[in-house]
């Protein structure tokens, strides 16, 4: 035992130290630079949390910030539907908080709730050439760049407008009791478009 530390001394004192005190640094695995990056964190996270196949979601420059999010969010099913809810633990009771006859999910408040669908028709009867209301969100969600395909990206920020302001009548109804006509709601899609 004796031999081992003196051989293990004589390599340790053979060794070569540079004249320079070397600091401790932490290194980031995330990114080939080891420096920490708040984007290399967000696309992390996104990796993690957001399902596989997920695609980039390209900001409509015909909609504001918050409609884009709110479209995206519903793109995804992360809207806070009672189906979402109870997935989390928050709700118990699925049922729609307007109609009590079905699960509330994106696809039963956009695109199957009695009044989205009148509120659609009379968005038809303005845009003649606006398709029959989809059968499911991303549908719903999906549009084409506006430099391709000008009409496709008018009608994409219409619907991103019908999102917004469906959602924002729903709460209000839902949370004060206020009820506009399914005409008011049309008008108010077509205003806000800024078609």
């Amino acid at each position: 035992m004796a031999m081992d530390v003196r051989v293990t001394n004589a390599k340790v004192q053979q060794l070569k130290y540079s004249s320079k005190v070397n600091q401790d640094r932490v290194s980031w695995n995330l990114e080939k630079s080891g420096i920490f990056t708040v984007s290399s964190l967000r696309r992390h996270i996104d990796d993690l949390t957001l399902p596989v196949g997920t695609q980039e979601w390209n900001l409509h420059r015909l909609v504001p910030r918050k409609v884009n999010i709110l479209a995206w969010r519903t793109s995804l099913g992360r809207l806070p539907t009672k189906t979402n809810l109870t997935k989390r633990g928050i709700a118990t009771d699925l049922s729609c908080s307007l109609c009590n006859s079905e699960d509330e999910t994106e696809n039963h408040l956009f695109l199957q709730f009695p009044i989205v669908k009148e509120v659609w028709n009379q968005l038809q009867l303005w845009w003649k050439s606006l398709p029959q209301l989809p059968s499911n969100i991303s549908d719903l969600t999906k549009w084409v760049e506006p430099s391709t395909a000008h009409n496709l990206g008018l009608q994409a920020a219409m619907k991103f407008t019908y999102i917004w302001v469906m959602w924002l009548h729903m709460n209000k109804n839902k949370h004060e009791n206020i009820l506009k006509s399914q005409k008011n709601l049309a008008s108010e899609i077509q205003t806000l478009s800024h078609l």
